[in-house]
């Protein structure tokens, strides 16, 4: 028999009323790092704490990604169960690394772990039942990522690249004429034949970098970040 797990808070940690739910301790020597990160789009009743490095790159991924609204860091608990080898039912508790709203209002849950413990039997027979949980009592889909997917170069590089032009002054000239060329220009194109043209327009050739950097965090352009960030990136519209 089936016994339906249960999410709190119900905003999957979202609302305004949202916290962190887990009271991270250091529970060994072993634990090598913890932090924040700042990432613009995290809820904001939470917090960017991060247990790992490997999670702090993938709140820089997160952050990059304009199909991404907002994401909450250990946001909710989730109470399952599952049957003993004597067929008893065993209550369970998971709290996820995030919750990620995307724009089209769908929501995924993801956890982050390093390939050597996502592999291991013990977490691979949890996962199971996590995931069916979730999906099969809310409607949810649960991710696990590991360093694989978000360590994959050179797209994180391009991505704290991106960031960092985020939050430059708002230039409306550099962006007004970036658009202008957009318009008289076949997509794709790249990046350094963007901003020749917005130099004969008598635009900023650094600023206007940034206001491509900044079009494509807003999902106005698209980057092809599977080649080193540069002149010869190819940036797309519609």
């Amino acid at each position: 028999m089936r016994i339906t797990s249960k999410i709190e808070p119900a905003s999957l940690g979202l609302g305004p009323e949202a916290r962190p739910v887990r009271d991270v301790r250091r529970r060994s020597n072993r634990q090598s790092w913890r932090g924040f990160s700042a990432s613009h789009k995290i809820a904001a009743a939470s917090m960017g704490f991060c247990e790992s490095v490997l999670e702090k790159d993938q709140h820089t991924l997160l952050s990059a990604d304009p199909s991404v609204a907002r994401f909450a860091v250990q946001p909710h608990r989730l109470t399952y169960t599952t049957f003993d080898k004597r067929g008893w039912p065993v209550k369970r508790t998971y709290t996820p690394d995030a919750v990620v709203q995307q724009r089209d209002g769908r929501c995924v849950v993801l956890e982050v772990k390093a390939s050597v413990f996502a592999n291991a039997e013990t977490w691979r027979a949890r996962e199971r039942a996590i995931r069916s949980a979730y999906k099969e009592d809310h409607g949810l889909d649960f991710v696990v990522m590991t360093e694989a997917q978000i360590r994959n170069q050179p797209r994180l590089d391009n991505c704290k690249i991106m960031l960092r032009h985020r939050t430059f002054a708002p230039d409306p000239l550099s962006h007004l004429i970036i658009r202008e060329v957009i318009g008289e220009t076949v997509s794709p194109a790249t990046i350094g034949g963007l901003l020749s043209m917005a130099e004969m327009l008598g635009g900023h050739r650094s600023r206007c970098f940034s206001a491509i950097m900044q079009m494509a965090l807003d999902g106005e352009a698209t980057i092809d970040l599977s080649v080193p960030l540069g002149d010869g990136s190819t940036v797309s519209w519609s």
